[in-house]
Formats: C-alpha cells, structure tokens, sequence
C-alpha cells in the first residue's frame, strides 16, 4: 500500500520503456506494449496466427529477451517457421526439403524456445513460466496457442480451467513485468454467421474470461478466407490481413490494414515503399486502388 501523493513522486512509464512490436502500425495506434500487459491475438484456423507470433516475436527479441512456447507444434517445425521467417522462404520448402540452418549473420540468442505442453497441474505451469524469466532474463512471453495447455487431470469444466490459467498468465505479467501475449481460437459459432465473418469479443472460445483477464485483444482476419475479392471498403483482399484491435485498455480501438504474403509467411507494414514490398513480399501485382497505400 502507498499514499497516493507518494505514488506520483515515483518515475512514470514513458515511452522509452514501451516496447516496440516492429509494426508501425500497431506501435503507432499503441504507442508501444506497456510490461506487465496479458495480450490476446485472436483468429480462426488457418488465418496465420502462429507465424504471425514468430514473426511479431522476431522483431521484439531485435530489442528484448523473448520465451516463445508451442503448445500446439514441436520444436523442429518451430524452428523452421522462424527460419522461414527469417529468410523469407515459403515453409512447406523449409519442412519437406534438406535445407541446412546455416546461422551466419543470423542472431537468434535472444529467444528461447519450448515445447512443453504437459503440466501435471496450474503450480506446475506457474512454476515453468517463473524459472524461464529468471533463467533467461525473459522480458515477453509469447504462447501459442491457449487453448492447447495440457494438463494431468482431465477438467470437466474447460472454461474454468482457462480461466485459471488467464488469472495466473496474469499474475506472473504483473509480478514480473513482463508481456505476455497468446494466441488464442475463436468458437466454432463464427462459422455458422452470416456475412463477412468479421470477429468480435465473444468469438473468443471460453470469452468469458479473456475479455475480463486481458488489457488488449487483438483479432487477425483476412477477407480472402470467405473466397471474397473485395472488402466492405470496395479494397482488393488479396495479400492484405486486418488487425482488429477489439480491447485496449489504455487506448483506442481500431482496424489496421496489413500486408500478408502467404508463400512467404510474412508480414509487413502498409507504409513501407512500392519498390521494397514488391521485392521481398510480393508475387502479384498491387491493386490499383490499394497503391495509394504505398
């Protein structure tokens, strides 16, 4: 406990201790994420959220020491996704061909990996997350996928048991400081709706306690899923993913724009010149009416 008037004597969070994401995009509608913060990024299959992660885990661990946990893969395809990432080559070429990891110009020291998805126990799960801060210095935690935490006992109540498990990723971002931020899938209810399919809050499997745990909730969807060409804003979809920020406690919510390649698995900034993103990320032409965003 501390007096108010004591409080506002100590230092503030200024941006310099924010961290950048690597998105201009998303760092600009943010200003940055802020320690201690439980993020959601949200989608339905196949939409990218995985290589997303690596790829927003990439440019973070530029700055900071980063802990990416699959629970939904193990380490050898994780590997490759990074090195796909990487290299901006397209990952079924890097998992079904004999390419060697040769790390030369390559720094990947600042991120550990892991694949350990069985916990006899929350204790157990809590204890994992504290000793991997503490061993290496871990300042974000990046998990994929939420829903796949395994556990000895079978829960007969799913959702009780994923809120157990928000309340301590929590727990541990603020005690820590650290960010945590999770991938996370959507009901199958999304499906059955009419329309473009766009998701909401209550997408969110076992929502309940995601929306009340997280300080921001982050939705990728692209348009292309649902075999559509043009956008409700009359845009090509082709090549181009939107990042719905859904929650954000300290700040706007908003629908950014990205660029998505899917040969590449690899994402980009829309403000990034003409020339630059046709090279490394493009293999079609730009839309007309998406050029201007160049």
């Amino acid at each position: 406990m501390i007096l108010l008037s004591d409080a506002f004597e100590q230092p503030k969070i200024t941006n310099y201790e924010l961290l950048k994401t690597g998105f201009d995009s998303i760092d600009k509608a943010f200003g940055g994420l802020m320690p201690s913060e439980f993020i959601i990024i949200g989608g339905r299959p196949s939409v990218g959220k995985s290589q997303f992660l690596v790829q927003l885990s990439l440019q973070m661990a530029k700055e900071n020491k980063v802990l990416f946990h699959t629970l939904e893969s193990n380490i050898d395809v994780l590997k490759a996704r990074f090195w796909a990432c990487e290299k901006g080559i397209d990952l079924k070429t890097v998992l079904t061909q004999n390419i060697k990891y040769n790390q030369e110009n390559i720094n990947f020291s600042s991120i550990a990996i892991s694949d350990n998805r069985y916990f006899e126990n929350t204790i157990e799960l809590e204890l994992f997350y504290k000793k991997s801060i503490s061993d290496y210095e871990i300042k974000i935690i990046f998990i994929d996928n939420l829903q796949f935490y395994n556990f000895g006992n079978i829960s007969k109540n799913r959702e009780n048991e994923i809120t157990s498990i928000c309340k301590i990723l929590k727990n541990i971002a603020i005690k820590n400081k650290v960010i945590i931020i999770a991938t996370s899938q959507l009901s199958r209810n999304i499906e059955y709706r009419s329309g473009l399919k766009t998701p909401q809050l209550s997408d969110l499997r076992e929502s309940g306690s995601l929306e009340e745990l997280t300080d921001k909730v982050l939705f990728l969807h692209r348009d292309s899923l649902n075999k559509l060409t043009i956008d409700d804003d009359d845009l090509e979809t082709k090549g181009f993913m939107k990042v719905i920020i859904a929650k954000n406690k300290t700040g706007i919510t908003d629908t950014l724009t990205i660029v998505h390649n899917e040969n590449f698995t690899q994402f980009h900034d829309q403000n990034s010149t003409q020339n630059q993103v046709q090279k490394h990320y493009f293999d079609f032409e730009i839309p007309e009416n998406r050029a201007i965003e160049f």
